[in-house]
This record gives C-alpha cells, structure tokens and sequence, in this order.
C-alpha cells in the first residue's frame, strides 16, 4: 500500500548549531537507496534539508537529486556554479573592504556586469581563463546580424536572430549539452563592446533553453 506523500528531513550534524552542516558525497549515497525505497511507497516524496547561511542545503539537495538520476538541466548548472564558487571561496580568497557612502552611490562599472552576465553561463575557472587569452589572439567581424571571431585558432559565430551559436573547440563540445560557455565564447564576448556584450548575454540568459549550442557541420 502507498501513501500519497512522504517526507524526508536532513537535520545535519554540526554542533554550533547542529544545522550549519554539509552533507558530503559518501553520506548522501549512503541514503540514496532509502530515498528509492521511500519513493516505491509514496506518489510524491519531499526531501528538506535544514538550510543555514553557508548554502550548504541547496549544494546538497541537487546532488542527491543527481544521485537519484532525476536532477534537471538547470539544476546541473546551478550545482557547477556552486562547486565552482566552493572551490574558489577559500578564507585566504576573501578580502574585505570598507564601504563608503560613495560606494552605494556610484554606478557600477560595465566590466563588472559584463562579468556577472557570463557567470551565469560559465563557470568561474573557464571566465578566469577566458580573461587571460590575449585579446591580440581575437578577431571579430559582422556580416548583417551575425556576429563572426576568430579566438585563437577556432571560431565562433553568433546568430542573434536564429538563437545560435556555434563554436569548434573540444571543450565546447562538451558543455554544450548543458549550454554553458567555454572559455573561448566567454573571450568572444569579453571582445564586444560592453554595452552590446551585457546586452546579447543577458537576452541568452533569459532564454537560454531556446538556443542552440552547437559545433560547425562537417
């Protein structure tokens, strides 16, 4: 007999306070077939895991999700962002800086929100090596809408009517499948004007299952 709904909690183990606590992978796994066995009773199951300023519940949620083969397209690119963000937000990593009341007055330079546009579609290893390719190795052209470059020795075209972009390097054939930049697209658009850049990448962001990701025909 099932029930129409079960609940699961992950409290955690931490003891100041007991909820600022982050799963690892070997301990998710070991709930893996208890959650199955949940769900073989139940129509609907609910996983809650108790959430503290460190973000650790999301982190874990997804990767139990993936655990259990039903983790989403969006919700696989919100789990690199975070193992990304994990692996660079080390103590030695943080400055702080005194704010002034300049600070939240002053607008904030296109450089920087060019960078958060392509974080949300890049992960912050691949942005960091997209920064240091030379922008001697880029060459971008136009023909009407589509937008041509040549970034080191591969291409890049980007068609903002048809919603493509379409890109030669192994890398990308690899995250495309997700529709993540690789480093290369990541320097094409590094290469536009800022405003044009902050423009295109936020209209891809907004509607990023409608475009296409793709390597050139043979």
């Amino acid at each position: 007999m099932t029930s129409p709904a079960a609940y699961l909690r992950w409290h955690g183990h931490g003891t100041d306070p007991w909820y600022n606590y982050h799963y690892s992978e070997e301990e998710l796994k070991t709930w893996v077939p208890r959650v199955q066995q949940v769900a073989s009773q139940s129509e609907t199951v609910y996983g809650f895991f108790n959430n503290h300023f460190h973000g650790y519940a999301p982190e874990n949620c997804i990767q139990i999700l993936r655990m259990l083969g039903v983790q989403t397209q969006d919700q696989a690119r919100a789990l690199q962002r975070i193992e990304g963000f994990r692996k660079q937000a080390t103590h030695a990593d943080v400055r702080l800086k005194a704010l002034t009341l300049e600070d939240f007055g002053a607008d904030v330079p296109k450089d920087a929100l060019v960078d958060a546009a392509l974080g949300r579609l890049m992960d912050p290893n691949r942005l960091e090596r997209a920064k240091r390719i030379d922008s001697k190795d880029v060459e971008v052209t136009r023909d009407g809408e589509l937008i041509l470059a040549r970034v080191k020795e591969y291409r890049v075209e980007l068609d903002p009517m048809s919603k493509a972009i379409v890109h030669d390097c192994e890398d990308w054939g690899k995250l495309s499948g997700r529709k993540d930049f690789c480093k290369h697209v990541g320097k094409f658009f590094l290469s536009l004007p800022k405003e044009e850049a902050l423009t295109r990448l936020n209209a891809i962001a907004a509607d990023r299952d409608a475009w296409t990701f793709s390597t050139p025909s043979a």
